[in-house]
């Protein structure tokens, strides 16, 4: 994403640090999730992690494109990004469901 982008402002470098964060967290939360066996609540976990990466991700996008001006490379790569949108609709759905279907939440 970074690469498309001829400027970056402020809201950029923050929105990109929001990513890495939940990024650095992933590991963690998978080993986590090793461990205690696939326990709902750790389930759970696992997804907010990893909807809140994907929430990062589409922020850096949106930053990217806002300061780059009305039509910057990244906008036309993206396009409508339904394919962003839908796997945040998942997590969102999975982690709730992680209570009641574990196996199905980790396969969302």
């Amino acid at each position: 994403m970074m690469r498309t982008a001829d400027r970056i402002d402020g809201r950029v470098l923050w929105a990109n640090l929001f990513l890495l964060f939940w990024l650095t967290l992933v590991p963690f939360v998978i080993r986590w999730l090793d461990q205690s066996g696939f326990s709902p609540y750790v389930t759970a976990a696992y997804g907010v992690i990893l909807g809140m990466a994907a929430v990062g991700c589409s922020m850096t996008e949106r930053a990217i494109i806002a300061c780059n001006g009305p039509d910057p490379a990244l906008a036309r790569a993206i396009g409508s990004d339904w394919k962003g949108w839908s796997s945040i609709a998942m997590y969102v759905i999975a982690v709730p469901l992680a209570f009641s279907n574990r196996w199905l939440a980790i396969s969302l």
